[in-house]
């Protein structure tokens, strides 16, 4: 089970709920709150270029950056 507490546009914080059971019965519960970053595309380029990278031709639509 997850549940999203917070969100913006690059990050959110999250509560992740573990269950193991045993013929119906909770065993072992683990409640884990975490935190992702996920930068917007232009957040993402702007870093790339500024680390020297340029964006090159991929197959089936993927993305490749090589170091320039």
């Amino acid at each position: 089970m997850s549940e999203i507490l917070e969100s913006n546009e690059e990050a959110f914080k999250g509560r992740y709920l573990y269950r193991i059971t045993q013929d119906d019965k909770v065993i072992s519960e683990e409640e884990i709150v975490g935190h992702a970053y996920r930068p917007t595309w232009e957040t993402l380029q702007g870093e790339l270029v500024g680390a020297g990278f340029t964006q090159t031709d991929a197959p089936e639509g993927l993305l490749a950056w090589r170091r320039t």
